[in-house]
């Protein structure tokens, strides 16, 4: 009896033991787990160590009584080139979201931003400044490479898909190939005053940059690619400091609308540079002397005339290709090459080829709506179905002598429905060359003039007869005026517009064409000189 009284006494006190502790364990539980570790891991702490600031703690207790930390939502640290990592724990660097870092910084500290960070989103490096650093820690791989000062380094943040926003250091020059490459920007894009230089690739395939890219007049340079494929940003603003447009820079930008005005300070807009593009208009200014091989191919919305500068000597291959709703083109007397397929497949209704063209490339207007087209008499070279037009019912050809064309194919879509019009006295000779002896009718144009290509009737010419020159009225449309004797030799030809005065002072009395030649038209007037 008393052995089991004896052992009721024992299990009651283990009983009552266990629960004590247990609402003791309780009671001081979160003192025990709120200990010195844990607080490390959410205080801001500079370059020595130091706690300069507090983020927050708020442990989670799940039913199971087991505390689980949140994302931190930001942090800032100080700290000295090449210590990012080493500053930050752990647990530190797979929460933080949001990020401001002051003092310096270098590409090994980016490097930990970019792979070792995985949730970060956030990044504020206005207030740092970047240091140069050469080894094999960086961001451009394991190779040793040099990553100069004030520089965004190589492929900093490339591939960066958690990455939405940056604030820039105001002290950088430079931005460096691929730094933002594929990474999830969002939103606008500044790029601070300062900046020199993008490299290629920079910021290549940032699909979520909406709204605007600013490049400040800083910049002079763009790289090859630099904003290829951003397909959802819709207005660019050019530095007016910039000295090209590099190859693909703008490549594959759909979403880029509105009119751009390209500065005057770019002398060359690069291969494929807006290919594309929904742009509805381009001012290119009289400094760009090139533009390259399809620069606003496929701009699809690109809309009435266009007129190229008058610095330009070429019109490269494929430059305004498949620009369906382009209908118009002024071509400046500059010009002396037009490439193979360079409006090809455009909207082009109407189109003045200058004096000044020597050679028309390939498919050069193939497939466009043209109707009619006059060929200048200093064209010596025509390629492979160069006006292969479906609906060309009309040749004005102001060579006497017929281009040779032996060596090309198609040049003409369907000569046997086409008019072939040549200069008084060579119906003889076109009748017998290779492939202009094909048109279905070729007639001699009247040598006084009277054919009026197009029917224009707002086109005034007075006086007529004149002594030393005459008034040409085209009703504020720009137009091209030839002179020429009446053996169809060029005497010359000016770009005028609304009331120009043609001076004939320095020419001999006798009789004299006229050929005026405007969006709307072409018309022929005789003109005598006393």
């Amino acid at each position: 009896m008393k052995k089991l009284y004896f052992f009721i006494l024992i299990t009651l006190g283990m009983i009552f033991y266990e629960t004590a502790h247990a609402q003791l364990n309780h009671l001081t539980y979160p003192i025990k787990r709120f200990d010195n570790t844990k607080l490390r891991d959410h205080f801001e702490l500079n370059a020595l160590g130091k706690i300069v600031g507090f983020t927050g703690y708020e442990p989670t207790v799940h039913p199971a009584t087991v505390p689980v930390h949140k994302k931190t939502k930001a942090a800032a640290i100080s700290i000295t080139p090449g210590t990012l990592s080493t500053t930050l724990t752990p647990i530190q660097k797979d929460t933080i979201t949001s990020l401001k870092i002051t003092g310096q910084i270098d590409a090994r500290d980016f490097k930990t931003m970019r792979d070792n960070m995985p949730a970060l989103s956030v990044i504020d490096i206005s207030n740092i400044s970047i240091a140069s650093y050469t080894g094999t820690q960086g961001t451009a791989g394991s190779t040793v490479f040099t990553y100069p000062q004030n520089t965004i380094p190589q492929k900093a943040f490339a591939s960066d898909n958690q990455l939405t926003t940056i604030l820039f250091p105001t002290s950088i020059v430079s931005i460096a190939d691929s730094a933002f490459y594929n990474c999830g920007l969002t939103g606008n894009l500044t790029i601070p005053n300062g900046v020199v230089s993008i490299g290629n690739s920079a910021f290549e395939s940032c699909w979520n940059l909406t709204g605007t890219i600013t490049l400040p007049n800083s910049v002079t340079n763009l790289g090859k690619y630099v904003f290829s494929n951003c397909q959802n940003f819709t207005t660019l603003l050019l530095s007016n400091s910039l000295t090209s447009i590099s190859d693909h820079a703008f490549d594959g930008d759909w979403s880029m609308t509105g009119n751009l005005t390209i500065p005057h300070s770019v002398t060359s807009i690069g291969d494929y540079a807006f290919y594309y593009s929904y742009l509805t208009g381009v001012t290119i200014p009289n400094s760009v002397t090139s533009i390259g091989i399809g620069a606003f191919s496929k701009s699809k919305f690109l809309t009435g005339n266009l007129i190229l500068p008058n610095s330009m000597t070429s019109i490269s291959d494929y430059a305004f290709s498949l620009c369906a709703r382009l209908t118009s083109i002024t071509i400046p007397n500059s010009v002396t090459l037009i490439g193979n397929y360079a409006f090809t497949m455009s909207g082009v209704t109407s189109i003045t080829i200058p004096d000044s063209v020597v050679s028309i490339g390939d498919g050069a207007f193939a497939l466009t709506p043209l109707n009619s087209i006059t060929i200048p008499p200093s064209v010596t070279s025509l390629g492979n179905g160069s006006f292969d037009c479906p609906g060309l019912s009309s040749v004005y050809v102001n060579s006497i002598v017929p281009i040779v064309i032996n060596d090309s194919v198609g040049v003409f879509y369907n000569k046997t429905t086409c008019t072939l019009y040549v200069p008084a006295g060579s119906g003889t000779l076109y009748q017998k060359a290779h492939e202009w002896k094909d048109f279905g009718s070729i007639i001699e144009m009247a040598p006084d003039g009277l054919n009026e290509l197009t029917g224009k009737q707002n086109i005034l010419l007075y006086p007529n007869p004149v002594r030393d020159g005459c008034t040409i009225n085209t009703g504020e449309n720009p137009a091209m005026v030839s002179l020429y004797s009446l053996a169809g030799v060029l005497l010359m030809s000016r770009q005028v517009t609304d009331k120009s005065y043609l001076d004939m002072s320095g020419l001999p009395a006798g009789q004299y064409i006229v050929k005026i030649n405007t969006s709307n038209g072409i018309v022929e007037k005789k003109l005598i000189k006393k």
